[in-house]
């Protein structure tokens, strides 16, 4: 599959409500793996996608939003990953990966730290193989998640092979 990976206008309205969608689709999906009803990250809103504090950066193919992923904030020397998804469709196509990719790229050799449901093996996969390692678990939510927080260390390092 053929697609680019592209920084978005998140502020724009028609944009960050399509950011929104995509990824109220994606985690949907996610809060099915974890096992919850009610999984605050899949009410996402466009006010919401167009408060981020950060960039945006989307897996586009003949303008359709395939996957996005936020590079929020720093914290301390690190750089926070916000949100990865891929629309349900596109699962399993090398999407994430390549946005993951791209992260790393853009922060050169800076720490970056990700948040994820420890039931989300695929995620938790993808942040391994780009050699992010566990940190601190917890638990959140009114139905009770356990989410694990994956850093991958400052240093120059290098890009997993492609799959």
């Amino acid at each position: 599959m053929t697609f680019e990976v592209v920084l978005l206008e998140h502020r724009e309205p028609a944009m960050s409500e399509r950011i929104a969608r995509l990824q109220r689709e994606a985690y949907a999906v996610e809060a099915d793996w974890l096992g919850v009803k009610d999984f605050p990250p899949a009410r996402i809103t466009a006010a919401d996608v167009a408060a981020i504090d950060g960039r945006v950066f989307a897996a586009v193919r003949d303008g359709e939003l395939l996957g996005t992923v936020t590079l929020e904030r720093s914290r301390e020397d690190a750089r926070l990953v916000g949100a990865l998804t891929v629309t349900p469709a596109h699962h399993r196509q090398g999407i994430g990966r390549s946005l993951v990719a791209h992260l790393v790229h853009e922060c050169g050799g800076r720490e970056l730290v990700v948040s994820t449901g420890v039931a989300n093996a695929p995620a938790i996969a993808l942040y391994r193989s780009f050699g992010f390692v566990e940190g601190t678990r917890r638990t959140v939510g009114a139905e009770p998640v356990e989410v694990v927080e994956l850093r991958r260390p400052a240093g120059p390092g290098t890009l997993p092979p492609a799959h």
